[in-house]
C-alpha cells in the first residue's frame, strides 16, 4: 500500500504504466463535472468509479481483490481506512469472483486519508474504507480500478 498526496505523482511515474495513467486521470479530471458512476479510461484494463458516501463507525468487513489494484482518491472529506495482508485475515465470509470481491473478518492497521490524498491498494491487501474518527463526514471519492499484471 502507498498513501500520498496527488501532488506527488511524479515520484510514481516509473512504478507501472497503468498506475501512472490512473494517477494522471485523477490529476487531470475536474470532478465537479462528473456525476457518480463508472468512467472508462482504457476498457477493462483501467476504469474509474466516482461515488459519494458518509463515513460510519460500524463497518467491520475488509474487502480484497485478485484482478484489480485500487487507486482510491479522496476528492472531498476525510476518512479512516484500514489495510492488512490478506494472509492475516481471520476468515473469508463472502466471495464473488465474478465481481473480483472477497470479504474478510480480521484486524487492520488504520490510516487517515485526507482530501487530495490517494491510497494505492494491491490485490494481496485487504482493506476497509469509509470509517470515521469521531464525527461522520460526507466524502466524495474516485476509485480507479487497474488490472493487475501478475508476474
Amino acid at each position: 500500500m502507498i498513501i500520498d498526496d496527488l501532488s506527488n505523482i511524479e515520484k510514481y511515474q516509473d512504478l507501472d504504466d497503468l498506475i501512472f495513467l490512473g494517477m494522471k486521470f485523477l490529476q487531470d479530471t475536474d470532478f465537479s463535472f462528473l456525476v457518480n458512476g463508472r468512467y472508462e479510461i482504457m476498457g477493462d484494463s483501467i476504469y474509474a468509479n466516482v461515488m459519494n458516501y458518509d463515513t460510519a463507525k460500524d463497518r467491520t468487513l475488509l474487502e480484497a481483490h485478485e484482478k484489480y489494484i485500487d487507486l482510491q482518491y479522496l476528492i472531498m472529506g476525510s476518512e479512516i481506512i484500514g489495510v492488512a495482508p490478506v494472509s492475516e485475515m481471520e476468515k473469508c465470509v463472502s466471495q464473488k469472483p465474478e465481481e473480483d470481491c472477497w470479504m474478510y473478518e480480521g484486524n487492520s492497521g488504520k490510516f487517515n486519508l485526507m482530501h487530495g490524498s490517494f491510497a494505492l491498494i494491491y490485490p494481496n491487501e485487504a482493506h476497509i474504507t469509509g470509517l470515521f474518527d469521531g464525527v461522520a463526514t460526507t466524502c466524495r471519492k474516485c476509485v480507479v480500478k487497474i488490472k493487475h499484471n501478475k508476474t
